[in-house]
């Protein structure tokens, strides 16, 4: 596995166009997020994904969330109608408010996110780092979920990953280093 160092704050960077060359390849790529590194694939590629399953060891019936660029992004992938209120505020003001940030944020799907990555609903990450967001923005959506063996502890810091992908961008210890809180948005509680 390939690993290159990165800023996650600076947007100027070859490990950028290295990342989109081996996402838009239907490669996989480890990567630093402010909570926890992720495992990315494009959601267009499904062989990709599969391989994001495979290398979880995840249940393919399991949802696994998406990771965009920008707030503006989300009613391409999800109802925003379908946010209801959370914590006494409405959904798109929480979204506006926390994202990007280390919330996941879960609304009904459009069709526009296959059925192979979720079925009804979508958990939707837009995370606070700038270069990653640059690599979503290329690329276009990648999944989002925590680059381990599913049940064990996601990594922090590059030296923690110990998952096999085509790309581990190192970005250094996570800022929060635990993983998103998962808010669903559609039943008005927190999840995780």
């Amino acid at each position: 596995m390939r690993r290159l160092k990165i800023s996650p704050d600076s947007v100027d960077s070859s490990a950028i166009a290295e990342a989109v060359a081996v996402l838009e390849d239907g490669g996989v790529i480890i990567y630093p997020t402010e909570t926890v590194y992720g495992l990315g694939a494009c959601i267009s590629s499904e062989k990709a994904v599969k391989r994001v399953y495979a290398i979880k060891k995840r249940d393919e019936s399991k949802p696994l969330s998406i990771a965009l660029s920008a707030v503006s992004e989300i009613s391409r992938y999800a109802k925003l109608k379908s946010a209801g209120v959370y914590a006494g505020m409405p959904g798109l003001e929480f979204i506006e408010k926390n994202l990007p940030g280390p919330f996941t944020v879960v609304l009904e799907k459009k069709k526009t996110v296959p059925d192979y990555v979720c079925k009804k609903t979508v958990g939707i990450r837009i995370p606070e780092y700038a270069c990653i967001r640059k690599i979503i923005e290329l690329a276009g959506p990648i999944t989002s979920t925590s680059a381990n063996v599913s049940e064990q502890t996601p990594p922090v810091s590059a030296e923690d990953v110990d998952i096999e992908a085509d790309l581990l961008l190192d970005g250094g210890r996570c800022r929060y280093g635990r993983p998103s809180r998962v808010i669903d948005l559609v039943a008005g509680k927190e999840l995780r």
